[in-house]
């Protein structure tokens, strides 16, 4: 069991966000945490996009770090094409 946020994040090979999206959790998620994980890590949001600090994830994903990503949530939906995350071979 991690013994804080740091320790989850850096320390998991699947990190999962299951949270309702409130003033106290939006941005909950921010880049340091996502560069703290390992490069073989997967990081899922199916839970709702502003948990997760804006442009943060695509940053992160880009950097190697988490090393792979999987969503079903995005700022602006539908999803337009030119959207930062549906050009990353490393997304679902």
């Amino acid at each position: 069991m991690a013994s804080g946020k740091t320790q989850l994040f850096g320390e998991s090979d699947v990190l999962s966000l299951h949270l309702k999206l409130t003033p106290e959790t939006r941005g909950i998620v921010s880049g340091a945490d996502l560069a703290s994980m390992k490069l073989t890590s997967l990081f899922v949001n199916t839970s709702r996009d502003g948990l997760v600090e804006q442009g943060a994830l695509a940053a992160a994903l880009n950097a190697g770090r988490p090393g792979h990503g999987a969503v079903d949530v995005y700022d602006i939906e539908p999803v337009p094409r030119e959207h930062p995350l549906l050009a990353l071979d490393n997304v679902v």
